[in-house]
C-alpha cells in the first residue's frame, strides 16, 4: 500500500483535498439539507470517477475494482442521505 501511495502522490493529494473541501462545505451549509445532498452527490460521483480514472491510468482497472468503487460510492451516498434526513 505504501508503495502505491508513493507512486500516486498527486492522485491521493487530489482525493484528500476533495475530501477536505467536501467536509468543510458540508458543515458550512449545515441547516441547508438540499445543499448538503447536492454536495454529497457531487462528492460521491467525484470519488467514483477518481477511483476509476486512477486505476485506468495505472492499467489496473478490472470488474472487481469497478464494482468496489461503485459499491462504496453507493454506500456512502446512502449514509449521507440518512444523515441529511
Amino acid at each position: 500500500m505504501l508503495i502505491k501511495f508513493t507512486q500516486h502522490k498527486f492522485a491521493y493529494g487530489v482525493l484528500l483535498l476533495a475530501i477536505g473541501a467536501f467536509l468543510f462545505y458540508f458543515y458550512a451549509v449545515w441547516p441547508n439539507r438540499i445543499a448538503q445532498r447536492l454536495a454529497s452527490v457531487i462528492f460521491v460521483v467525484f470519488y467514483f470517477l477518481w477511483g476509476i480514472i486512477t486505476h485506468w491510468r495505472a492499467h489496473q482497472l478490472n470488474k472487481k475494482i469497478f464494482t468496489e468503487y461503485f459499491a462504496i460510492s453507493l454506500l456512502v451516498s446512502l449514509l449521507l442521505l440518512l444523515v441529511t434526513l
